[in-house]
């Protein structure tokens, strides 16, 4: 789901993903179950816009109906006693695509390497400093649109103050790891299991787990504007207590490798033309939040048409 993000488009462009991914049945995708525990159920509450999609099939649970329907169907989410326990007292539930991130991106990299289209390698060893340094090369190149895809360095590039880093910070443990047998409604099928409220998650600290390709992805943070490289101590503790709330037994295996990122976060996403007098357009798309994989697919295709609107 849209995470971090805003934009009014945020429905059409999650919606223009998942269908792809759902179309192409390619190999480093899988469609997973998804619970979202929450605290206060509202009847009445309206749900997000992208939980009306029909290839999501969502779902909300009181914690037995979910402990029952995850028992019946083997799904390793914490059992009802726990999460009642924990103050939780429903879930959201559904079935969406989840990415094999460094697979599906190498994957990308070659497909686009590899088009009939793509005439120049620039390499990537080539900096830039400012949008005038990059429309000077797209002028030498013949081009008269370039598609600014800088992410954080667009706060650089642009000078959009608005721009910030939301630094995140994961475990990765083997996905064949033992987990805790006793503590869950059923223990063969993997879920991705999300919370942001307390006592198990917050809004600059959510807990999750996150089943991709052969690893569980432990998470998490969201600190803006935290610029440190490294996973600190108390971090690190704090993820491996997630992970032993999402049913990993931490108390026989470690985990097998750690990972600090920073989301490119922005108010509201930036996909639009630039000033529309240069003789060599620029069409932005960058400012994702925690939402690249949920919207990538959704808002290339509009920055893809406003190319072709300016060709």
């Amino acid at each position: 789901m849209p995470y971090k993000s805003s934009s009014p488009k945020i429905a059409r462009w999650s919606h223009d993903t998942l269908v792809e991914l759902h179309e192409h049945k390619n190999p480093r995708v899988e469609i997973l179950p998804i619970v979202i525990l929450k605290k206060n159920f509202t009847p009445q509450a309206e749900l997000p816009e992208w939980t009306k999609h029909p290839l999501l099939n969502f779902r909300q649970h009181d914690l037995t109906d979910l402990g029952y329907e995850c028992h019946a169907e083997k799904l390793r989410v914490p059992n009802d006693e726990t999460l009642c326990n924990a103050g939780y007292s429903h879930a959201w539930r559904f079935e969406s695509p989840v990415t094999n991130c460094p697979d599906y991106l190498s994957w990308l990299e070659k497909e686009v390497r590899h088009h009939p289209l793509a005439t120049v390698d620039l390499g990537t060893k080539k900096f830039y400093q400012s949008i005038e340094e990059m429309r000077e090369e797209a002028r030498g190149l013949g081009c008269g649109v370039l598609v600014n895809c800088t992410g954080l360095a667009a706060a650089q590039i642009c000078g959009d103050k608005s721009m910030v880093p939301g630094r995140g910070v994961i475990l990765h443990y083997d996905r064949t790891a033992p987990r805790r047998r006793d503590y869950l409604c059923g223990n063969e099928k993997d879920v991705v299991i999300t919370v942001d409220e307390p006592p198990w998650g917050s809004s600059t600290k959510p807990c999750y787990i996150i089943p991709r390709g052969d690893v569980l992805v432990v998470g998490g943070t969201f600190l803006e504007n935290d610029k440190e490289k490294e996973v600190r101590p108390k971090e690190r503790e704090e993820l491996e207590n997630n992970a032993y709330l999402m049913g990993v037994d931490t108390n026989k295996i470690k985990s097998q490798g750690e990972w600090v990122g920073y989301r490119p976060y922005r108010p509201d996403i930036r996909v639009e033309l630039d000033d529309s007098s240069q003789d060599v357009k620029v069409v932005h798309n960058y400012g994702h939040g925690g939402s690249g994989w949920t919207l990538f697919v959704g808002t290339a295709k509009e920055a893809a048409q406003i190319v072709e609107e300016h060709i």
